[in-house]
């Protein structure tokens, strides 16, 4: 077991089994890491509160060896540089962050990416400004045109296909099958 400690945002949160939940984190020094964090559920969980999306943490894990989880969490705070921004209260941001647990791969350290999502929420960056700079940092645009549909070539986006990793126009996002579709 290694332990690691790093500032991160958390970006998404699933429930798992009974009481634990997966928690999707995009860290400074590590990118993304998803994480299990045993008794989350428990109405006397102290991490609870500060595992919900949109909440920068300080947060300590341990790098988990033979099973098929790579890490757990251990403890975590919230991040004081990012407190007096509110991040909590970003909502229209929560489709940008579910965003990029989908598509960033673990274990990608990108400086560039956290300086962007760390950028977002110092310089209030509206949703549409900042879905537009993401898709050019991920280089899922071509220079400084935005993404196209997959289906139709339209340049105007909505949504995309969970696990297909293609962007569909809000039209083409009729004729898939909803549960699949994730709109931005």
């Amino acid at each position: 077991m290694r332990e690691i400690f790093t500032r991160a945002i958390v970006l998404a949160r699933k429930d798992f089994g009974e009481m634990d939940g997966r928690i999707s984190l995009f860290s400074e020094e590590y990118g993304k890491i998803v994480a299990r964090a045993k008794s989350l559920r428990k109405i006397t969980s102290k991490l609870s509160g500060h595992l919900q999306p949109l909440i920068f943490v300080k947060i300590r894990l341990i790098k988990l060896s033979g099973s098929g989880e790579r890490y757990a969490i251990v403890d975590c705070m919230q991040d004081d540089e990012m407190i007096g921004l509110e991040t909590g209260k970003r909502y229209d941001l929560l489709s940008l962050m579910d965003f990029l647990s989908s598509f960033v791969f673990e274990g990608q350290k990108d400086k560039h990416l956290w300086g962007f999502l760390v950028d977002v929420f110092k310089n209030s960056l509206s949703k549409e400004e900042a879905f537009k700079k993401l898709i050019s940092i991920l280089g899922l645009g071509i220079g400084s045109l935005s993404a196209e549909c997959s289906l139709c070539h339209k340049k105007l986006i909505s949504g995309w296909i969970e696990g297909d990793y293609n962007f569909i126009c809000k039209n083409c996002s009729l004729k898939i099958e909803r549960d699949k579709v994730r709109y931005i």
